[in-house]
């Protein structure tokens, strides 16, 4: 005759915070073990225990705080205690001034390490300063000696590549005066920028009436100004100025870096500590 099938054997405990009925096996607890677990009905975390156990090793004379979910009197042993309401606003303001600390040393970090970024980067060319009329000629008009008017020729000898008409002009009407010593002092790239300029200057001289000596003078006033002004000599400290700046971005970036990991870690361990504070495995209901 087959033995009578057994049946489990299940005991109640009820909880600390609103008294709900917890069913749970009772050969999962030993005599006196206690465990704490999350209660189904409210999810505050309780203490259940074998309710059939004498006085003496009962936990039932353990009085909880349902308000601050904590023991009054001795933990039971090898558990660790809820955190409390002061641990938790604590923990949230530490926690948070970690959060933007990190978020401001993360964008530190970028800035450092675009800084150190641009400085491979090719430099932009930089713009041509126009000289203006009245920086190298006289504002008021003179009298005009030659009543003749002044027919430019230019125009039957500027191709689309050679100076521009007044330039032509003016070289045609002053035959001694050459702007090959100034054309040698300009980068390549800017004598179309240079002659534009000129031309420019040589259009509002001619309307002013300048003689000719004066016209010789604006044009030599320009072509020095313009020279001192853009074309100036690279800096010999410009590239070790360069490479200390380099340097100085990459060790910022690393250093912002390290510091960004460490506090990664503080919010790592903190969050670790928090939940350790919670049993792991909960009992049958």
């Amino acid at each position: 005759m087959e033995p009578p099938n057994e049946q489990p054997n299940y005991v109640t405990c009820s909880c600390q915070h609103c008294n709900g009925h917890i069913k749970f096996g009772a050969d999962q607890l030993r005599k006196g073990e206690t465990r704490r677990i999350e209660c189904p009905h409210c999810h505050l975390e309780t203490i259940i225990f074998h309710p059939h156990t004498d006085g003496k090793d009962s936990p039932s004379a353990e009085k909880i705080n349902p308000a601050r979910g904590e023991a009054r009197s001795h933990n039971t042993k090898g558990i660790q205690p809820n955190s409390t309401k002061t641990e938790l606003f604590v923990f949230g303001i530490v926690r948070f001034g970690i959060l933007t600390s990190a978020m401001l040393v993360l964008i530190a970090f970028f800035i450092a390490a675009g800084l150190a970024v641009s400085t491979w980067l090719p430099e932009n060319p930089k713009s041509i300063a126009p000289i203006p009329y009245a920086a190298v000629a006289p504002v008021q008009q003179t009298t005009q000696t030659n009543k003749t008017p002044f027919v430019p020729i230019g125009a039957k000898m500027a191709g689309t590549n050679s100076f521009p008409k007044p330039v032509v002009d003016f070289l045609l009407a002053h035959e001694g005066f050459s702007l090959k010593v100034w054309l040698d002092q300009i980068k390549t790239e800017h004598r179309r920028a240079f002659l534009d300029n000129l031309a420019a200057i040589l259009q509002t001289a001619n309307t002013n009436h300048l003689t000719a000596g004066q016209l010789e003078q604006a044009v030599r006033d320009f072509a020095d100004l313009w020279i001192a002004q853009n074309e100036k000599a690279p800096d010999p400290n410009a590239a070790l100025e360069k490479l200390v700046l380099r340097a100085s971005c990459i060790s910022t970036a690393f250093g912002l870096f390290i510091t960004l990991t460490i506090l990664c870690l503080i919010l790592v361990l903190l969050a670790i500590e928090r939940n350790t504070r919670k049993k792991d495995s909960p009992a049958t209901q």
